[in-house]
């Protein structure tokens, strides 16, 4: 069993997470659902509504909990909430709508539940199970990276393309690197934001903008450029006087020339 210095069992630690999210989200159907029969009755809900609204979710949660577990929503972590937990959400929420009237029916039940309810539930269940998924990594990335990030090393990336897209996004939670810009050749990308962070000019400026930010390295992420182009950035790092890294091309990691 892997263990944290803490001597806390990582294992536990995740289930821990996970039965967090679990009670979070059952919170937030039963939230959902009171929410809208108050909003059904203008912010006036009376009885017997009350008593009608609260029998119904105790049917509901139970429904409810058990698609979630069954989707399995609670595997990943919210600070990694991707477009695949959004559509496990929409997936879950829509099953709860379409099982709820059903399992009313079944159980003849005999109580009132107004359609709006039936249909604005889902939509208020979505937004709040992705709203906190979502806000809590935007608060990760933002108040945790961040500051951490302004510490850094200034790195100059050259190449807006995917490759350089990709080292943009995991660099910005790296606490050795800070990348201060961007250089690219296409004038389209020029002045445009890659994953927040500017793109600054062409390759020809590499000089310009290290003594700006003071660069000591440049990452060139140019893998499907041709070796001439790469060598010439190379070229215009060393006249610069800064240490230039190569992101290798694909060719090269499959013939074993790089690692």
């Amino acid at each position: 069993m892997a263990q944290e210095a803490t001597g806390i069992p990582m294992n536990f630690r995740l289930d821990w997470r996970a039965a967090f999210a679990f009670v979070h989200d059952v919170c937030a159907a039963a939230l959902a659902w009171m929410a809208i029969f108050w909003l059904r009755f203008n912010l006036d809900l009376r009885d017997p509504y009350v008593g009608e609204a609260w029998f119904t979710l105790a049917w509901i949660l139970p429904l409810q909990a058990a698609i979630f577990l069954a989707l399995g929503l609670y595997r990943g972590l919210w600070r990694f909430a991707s477009l695949a937990d959004l559509q496990r959400i929409f997936v879950a929420a829509a099953l709860g709508a379409m099982l709820i009237p059903l399992v009313l029916v079944m159980l003849q039940l005999q109580t009132v539940v107004p359609r709006s309810v039936l249909v604005l539930y889902p939509i208020v269940l979505i937004f709040l199970m992705a709203g906190s998924r979502f806000a809590y990594r935007i608060w990760k990335e933002h108040r945790l990276y961040s500051p951490l990030a302004a510490l850094g090393e200034p790195v100059l990336i050259v190449g807006a393309g995917e490759a350089g897209a990709r080292l943009t996004a995991e660099m910005v939670r790296s606490r050795q690197w800070r990348v201060v810009g961007l250089l690219d050749d296409d004038s389209a990308k020029q002045g445009r934001l890659l994953r927040s962070v500017s793109v600054l000019g062409p390759i020809s400026e590499l000089a310009l903008w290290t003594r700006r930010y003071g660069v000591r390295k440049v990452i060139i992420a140019l893998p499907s450029t041709n070796h001439a182009v790469r060598r010439r950035v190379a070229e215009q790092c060393a006249a610069a006087g800064v240490e230039a890294l190569t992101v290798p091309s694909y060719e090269d990691l499959i013939s074993g020339r790089s690692r």
